[in-house]
């Protein structure tokens, strides 16, 4: 199909760039990748907070990296939007997996190269974004994208 043939050179594209590189290069690589978290101490109830990872992966190096993929074009909206979701997914997959820092990525495969935001989220950023959401959790009913 023609959406299809439109697809194929932009996955070659990045396959070939230097993120492809290293997620094939990469030591362990997770896709779809289930990630919750009880952020226990609410007023009334545990708080589960969660999502699916596009990928997570560890390169050769031993640092994690998300990667959140979009098929659309970034727009200074969605550009903030995205990056503070794939640092919610950091924050939840770094208590999870114990680590100090963990990269995340928001690769956009719209237009003629894929492009990227990417962020560093340390353990205070994460720990931070935690109770973030614990003390909304407490004020409202969290809703997707809510936080």
């Amino acid at each position: 199909s023609s959406s299809a043939k439109a697809i194929v050179p932009k996955l070659i594209c990045f396959i070939k760039s230097p993120d492809g590189k290293e997620i094939f290069g990469a030591k362990e690589v997770f896709q779809e990748y289930k990630v919750f978290i009880n952020l226990q101490g609410a007023p009334s109830a545990n708080v589960y907070v969660g999502g699916i990872i596009d990928m997570l992966y560890r390169d050769a190096a031993g640092t994690w990296t998300i990667v959140d993929y979009k098929w659309a074009e970034q727009t200074p909206e969605s550009g903030d939007e995205y990056l503070r979701q794939v640092e919610l997914y950091a924050a939840i997959a770094g208590a999870g997996l114990k680590t100090d820092s963990i990269r995340a990525k928001v690769i956009y495969m719209k237009g003629k190269e894929p492009h990227k935001n990417v962020l560093a989220v340390n353990k205070l950023r994460m720990t931070q974004l935690l109770a973030e959401i614990l003390a909304k959790s407490s004020c409202k009913k969290l809703t997707q994208g809510g936080f």
